[in-house]
């Protein structure tokens, strides 16, 4: 599955690429925090590490538990953020984030020791939503330690994986987000431009509006 690493870094950036307003790095670790708010699951996996994979993915990652995280991530920018949002854009923002935690994570391989879907529909169903891009390998824990996430946060494996295959990843999603947003910019100026009247205005003036006889 995606690490906390590309959970965060990804929409992150992708977020405060779009603020219009500073300060950005305030806002981009907000976003970040936004963005992993459904792996809180796993400090009640801690708690009962018998049942951390039965545990992971259905409690936190589930459509009935989404509105509160982002009731929770819209309070957390308004709070914390630091950059004035009109109300559908703080609440818009906040749901993009916490959604593309569950868009990373259908994006896991399938996995023989562990869940590569997204439960969407726990606890009525244990149905697994999955993309057809199976970009992120989801190393199974070694099970050296108690608890599964210990084998995961301390197995060199694990994080010489996070390095060079899910930050390529983040990397090039990043990249391709850039470049779909400066063609719709040049798409949109463009088709301003060949609006009648455009090229008739001088700098700093509206166009002129056309008369109806």
């Amino acid at each position: 599955m995606p690490s906390t690493l590309v959970h965060g870094l990804l929409p992150a950036s992708c977020a405060t690429y779009e603020s219009p307003t500073r300060p950005r790095l305030r806002y981009f670790l907000v976003a970040a925090i936004i963005a992993n708010l459904p792996d809180l699951d796993i400090a009640l996996g801690v708690l009962f590490p018998h049942s951390f994979n039965s545990i992971h993915r259905n409690v936190g990652h589930n459509l009935f538990i989404l509105p509160f995280w982002i009731a929770l991530g819209a309070w957390l920018l308004q709070r914390w953020g630091g950059v004035a949002l009109s109300r559908a854009r703080l609440w818009g923002n906040a749901a993009a984030l916490v959604a593309s935690h569950l868009v990373l994570d259908a994006m896991t391989a399938p996995q023989p020791t562990g869940r590569g879907s997204v439960p969407l529909l726990w606890p009525l169903s244990d149905w697994g939503w999955q993309l057809p891009l199976p970009l992120f390998s989801g190393l199974p824990p070694q099970f050296r330690y108690a608890n599964p996430l210990a084998d995961r946060v301390l197995s060199r494996q694990f994080w010489v994986h996070t390095v060079f295959q899910e930050l390529f990843w983040v990397a090039a999603f990043f990249a391709l987000w850039v470049a779909v947003r400066h063609l719709i910019a040049f798409v949109s100026g463009k088709k301003k431009r060949t609006e009648p009247g455009f090229a008739d205005a001088t700098p700093g003036q509206a166009p002129p509006i056309s008369r109806i006889s």
